[in-house]
């Protein structure tokens, strides 16, 4: 028998609707920032602009029900949301590999972009092993010997992952800009235990 040890909780949720011209005009940003391959809006609350309501409520709950499935929080513990802008990648882009400081979960939802965008998973044990002196082709990847999976980035969809976790997003190969919003998030309560002298309430 083989059991999987500390998988990584990937969260995928659907919108079920399309959005609404409000809700696509937080792609209107006059202000961008230069990232390495592509550009993200420099107004970084984008999930408290007015239009925005459904789509916020919709990724607290799903925050929430990730939370309940994955880290089951003792006592009034609860993950908000922090920070909120929108990625655009153009065609020959690519948003480098990277992680999300100062965040619990972080996530990803899909605005705007072509039928064969993805976003790339990185196995956070296997890349600590990177420099390993050996190498072992499998014959066919599965969960214990893959060190990246790729997801497709749908219109309408949420993915919600610890921000711990590498990821970045290959070269965009289709004609069209890839729009996608990001967050970060953090804890709220209280965690920790007083027993063992780790409480804290935030």
């Amino acid at each position: 028998m083989i059991k999987g040890l500390f998988p990584m909780p990937l969260g995928i949720y659907e919108i079920g609707r399309e959005y609404t011209k409000e809700e696509l005009e937080c792609l209107d940003n006059p202000d961008l920032l230069n990232n390495i391959g592509n550009q993200s809006s420099a107004k970084n609350n984008v999930l408290n602009l007015p239009s925005m309501g459904f789509v916020k409520q919709f990724i607290e709950e799903s925050i929430d029900d990730y939370v309940a499935q994955t880290y089951d929080f003792e006592n009034n513990a609860k993950l908000h949301l922090t920070q909120s802008w929108t990625n655009i990648t153009q065609p020959g882009g690519y948003h480098h590999t990277h992680t999300h400081q100062n965040s619990i979960v972080s996530g990803t939802l899909y605005l705007k972009g072509n039928e064969n965008d993805i976003i790339n998973f990185y196995d956070p044990v296997s890349n600590g092993m990177m420099n390993a002196p050996w190498h072992f082709p499998p014959k066919e990847f599965n969960d214990y010997n893959s060190k990246m999976w790729w997801m497709p980035a749908t219109v309408g969809t949420l993915y919600l992952w610890p921000s711990s976790v590498m990821h970045g997003v290959p070269k965009v190969e289709g004609k069209k800009n890839r729009y996608s919003l990001s967050f970060n998030t953090f804890v709220s309560g209280t965690i920790g235990s007083e027993h063992d002298l780790t409480q804290i309430t935030i």
